[in-house]
């Protein structure tokens, strides 16, 4: 089988989370064995025929959680999910690749074709090629795969494609503790062509999004065509997230089409006396490339939506990111309104943040705002810390190499006193 995979010239395999991954895999493939075959032959244990497989499928899943946990091997043919797959705990779905197809024709708003429902532990989804068969996929705000507040959770080498919102998300939307999603791994897979709604006026959504939620790792993963960002963290809380090695782009959106950053970082207001965080996030070794944010279909107060292929960015000035790296980089050939290859503003306030070794290529403005390779504004540093800018390589942009706004943001602390630019190639 051949997957197409996110790529970085010096990232071939799995680096920052290799050991806690492959650890983690291990044990499924162990204390897992095979418990029972779905497939299209009479043979099989779970026989499907193309019409409602999902009965047969959640059959099967239900019977190996009820032995406590095993794998479930979907065997090479098309099969028909009419509604949700609740995938539980213990239970490991292995495709045979991209000859194990999953046609999800659901309309229903909200619903997912694998759905990993909250409070399930243990699970993983493999080798399986996820779609929206809806004759008209733009109608219908669907998921391909939604991980609610769960546990060890791997969606890893699965190919996703053609769903009205997300094509993977790992949420819980809940600041209790205990409902926050913990140890994702969101690895290898080809995800494409999602967030189509908002072709037909919906919703945009994203091609991976992962918030509330601890210790998640998006790695080597393709993301190609969405219409509001390629991977989106934001949320009200995130804690110890790597995104690394993933290749970001639009090869077939239009303009109109597409109005989102590459990678978003953020914190979401949820309101009352609760201080929302990311903290411990890095974003490293990405591919972000190709990407057309001229549409003007978003708008902030009237304004122009402010694009990146990076952007750090909060809601409410009480929010804080701490400690993030954007480190490595390969950025090219972006542009759009308001636009930077790095963008960090919103009134948010910063601690150690880290921009470094990041290459930047071809950044231009639509409106004759921003082309920054690197813009710092509306944000204001938390006490005793720094923001480094340093070891970056930019070239071709329309406004400057690193740009720090001092001009004050309506509502909002303005301050980058504290930020150490230096060693840049500009």
């Amino acid at each position: 089988m051949t997957w197409i995979k996110g790529t970085s010239s010096s990232l071939e395999t799995l680096t920052s989370a290799d050991d806690i991954y492959e650890t983690h895999i291990n044990q499924l493939r162990v204390s897992n064995p095979s418990s029972a075959v779905v497939g299209m032959a009479t043979n099989s244990q779970y026989e499907c025929d193309g019409t409602a497989d999902d009965v047969q499928i959640q059959a099967a899943i239900d019977y190996v959680n009820g032995l406590g946990g095993g794998n479930i091997i979907i065997k090479g043919g098309t099969y028909a999910l009419s509604t949700i797959v609740n995938l539980k705990t213990g239970v490991h779905l292995r495709g045979e690749g991209e000859i194990t197809k999953l046609s999800f024709t659901g309309t229903t708003s909200g619903n997912a074709a694998i759905t990993i429902p909250d409070g399930q532990s243990n699970c993983s989804m493999r080798d399986l090629w996820l779609f929206n068969g809806v004759a008209d996929n733009t109608l219908y705000y669907t998921y391909g795969v939604k991980i609610k507040h769960s546990n060890r959770v791997v969606i890893d080498h699965c190919r996703v494609e053609g769903f009205g919102a997300m094509g993977v998300v790992a949420q819980s939307g809940d600041l209790t503790p205990e409902h926050y999603c913990q140890d994702v791994w969101i690895t290898n897979n080809y995800v494409k062509d999602n967030g189509r709604n908002a072709i037909s006026g919906g919703s945009a959504e994203d091609g991976i999004a992962i918030s509330e939620c601890k210790n998640a790792y998006v790695l080597n993963n393709t993301v190609d065509d969405y219409s509001l960002h390629g991977i989106n963290l934001e949320g009200y809380w995130l804690e110890n997230v790597i995104v690394e090695g993933n290749n970001i782009t639009c090869t077939t959106r239009t303009a109109a089409q597409l109005s989102g950053r590459g990678i978003l970082l953020g914190v979401t207001d949820k309101g009352g006396a609760v201080n929302e965080v990311c903290r411990n996030i890095t974003i490293k070794n990405n591919n972000i490339h190709n990407l057309d944010l001229t549409n003007t279909y978003f708008n902030n107060s009237g304004n122009a939506y402010r694009t990146g292929a990076i952007i750090v960015a909060c809601s409410n000035i009480t929010n804080e990111v701490r400690n993030v790296e954007i480190s490595d980089n390969k950025i090219w050939n972006c542009n759009g309104y308001y636009h930077a290859g790095i963008r960090v503003s919103g009134g948010n306030f910063v601690g150690n943040l880290k921009i470094t070794g990041n290459q930047i290529d071809t950044i231009t403005s639509v409106g004759g705002v921003g082309g920054h390779g690197i813009w710092i504004g509306g944000v204001s540093s938390l006490p005793s810390s720094k923001s480094i800018i340093m070891g970056n390589m930019i070239k071709n942009t329309d406004g400057s190499g690193v740009y720090l706004d001092a001009i004050p943001v309506t509502g909002y602390i303005t301050d980058v006193s504290n930020t150490m630019v230096a060693n840049n190639m500009i």
